[in-house]
């Protein structure tokens, strides 16, 4: 998938290449849209795949003999309490797998109530004037636009300032 020059990088079109699969670009009425295409030709939209909502049998925790889980709302897998993580991480590390900016270390588990700027750079600021009609384009209420709600409705998609 190909971004403006000014625009930040997709974080589950990058969930879904660091896992090792193929990424395909799609259009409909809404837009363009990525699918994650796994090794075996099934197929998850790539925000679904990165909010666990598909293929939990193909994320990396999964390919590691690990059991991926919800937790708050997220899938994670924590590597740094299994007898193998230490050396999952390695191979992962060996197989080319990077670890994103905002998480720089493999070795340990992240957990915050924040969203870190690679996620809040992909938010529409509340002080746009157009933020109450992109709100209710979500299908949120004021009260519900909370961050978390707002990245998981637009799946880091932002209009441009009409």
């Amino acid at each position: 998938m190909s971004f403006p020059n000014n625009s930040m990088p997709n974080p589950a079109a990058d969930y879904c290449l660091n896992a090792g699969y193929t990424l395909e670009t799609r259009s409909n009425d809404s837009g363009e849209y990525g699918v994650c295409k796994f090794l075996d030709g099934t197929e998850c939209e790539e925000w679904a795949f990165f909010r666990g909502e598909c293929g939990r049998d193909r994320t990396f925790c999964a390919q590691q003999g690990y059991t991926p889980a919800m937790s708050n709302g997220s899938l994670s897998c924590d590597f740094t309490n299994a007898k193998r993580g230490p050396v999952a991480v390695r191979e992962a590390t060996d197989l080319g797998f990077q670890p994103l900016l905002s998480f720089p270390e493999l070795s340990t588990v992240y957990i915050t109530s924040e969203l870190p700027p690679l996620f809040t750079n992909r938010l529409m600021p509340k002080s746009r004037p157009d933020f109450p009609g992109y709100i209710t384009e979500l299908g949120l209420t004021a009260e519900q636009a909370e961050p978390f709600a707002v990245l998981a409705r637009s799946e880091g998609l932002v209009p441009p300032i009409r």
